[in-house]
């Protein structure tokens, strides 16, 4: 027998021995049903805080009042970044307007490894800070460290992108005059000319409404942990 076969035959024979002593506890109106339905819809931050684990990181949701997490399933990662690459002097893109090159953005950072998850929107129309205050956390947690980051997005998941003309959006910080602030890169396919690609730079604060049934899509760098 395979290690692999063996410790899938354990988890199978513990998971039968929970069940058995589960029946056993509710027969004998240790817990009820009430009790159990109870427990089954804790959320995972609900289940660390029961066992007296922090969450290292916030949870992300999979829907919020405005977007639905559509790359479930899929596992989608940036390398590593050495900050050798800023989005105001890419060659990635075919057209770059407005503040990549007015707000000087042009700062390298380095960073590590990430997954990113993406979203679309539904339901509602919004602007830039109300779509991102619906995930109810930090903003800066939602933000990519660095431009680099974006860049090799776009060079490995171009598949994941709006087309149409329509937005795919990215958070990120830089710090103006010793405060941080908040930028999102808008990419975009250059309309009648395929596979170019166009950049603009919005700032966070733009109160432009987004309009849920363009479809627009915000790529999110994973933060969901659970330290052990």
């Amino acid at each position: 027998m395979s290690i692999k076969n063996s410790k899938v035959n354990l988890a199978d024979h513990t998971l039968a021995g929970l069940q058995v002593h589960l029946l056993q506890d509710i027969r004998n109106g240790i817990i009820n049903l009430e009790d159990l339905k109870w427990f089954l819809g804790l959320s995972q931050k609900d289940l660390a805080n029961y066992r007296g684990v922090e969450l290292s990181v916030p949870v992300l949701p999979t829907t919020t009042s405005y977007l639905r997490l559509i790359s479930g399933g899929h596992n989608l990662v940036i390398s590593a970044c050495d900050g050798g690459r800023s989005l105001a002097y890419s060659k990635t893109f075919t057209e770059v307007h407005g503040g990549a090159e007015n707000w000087k953005l042009d700062i390298q950072s380095v960073a590590e490894e990430i997954s990113v998850l993406v979203y679309e929107m539904c339901n509602e129309d919004g602007d830039f800070q109300m779509i991102y205050n619906s995930f109810g956390v930090d903003k800066k947690t939602l933000a990519f460290k660095s431009q680099e980051q974006i860049e090799k997005f776009v060079m490995s998941y171009i598949s994941w992108f709006r087309t149409d003309g329509y937005g795919t959006f990215f958070l990120f910080t830089k710090e103006v005059n010793y405060k941080e602030e908040f930028f999102v890169a808008d990419v975009r396919f250059v309309s009648n000319h395929p596979g170019h690609l166009s950049l603009l730079v919005h700032k966070l604060s733009e109160d432009s409404a987004l309009l849920e049934e363009n479809r627009h899509r915000f790529v999110i760098p994973v933060i969901r942990s659970l330290e052990n």
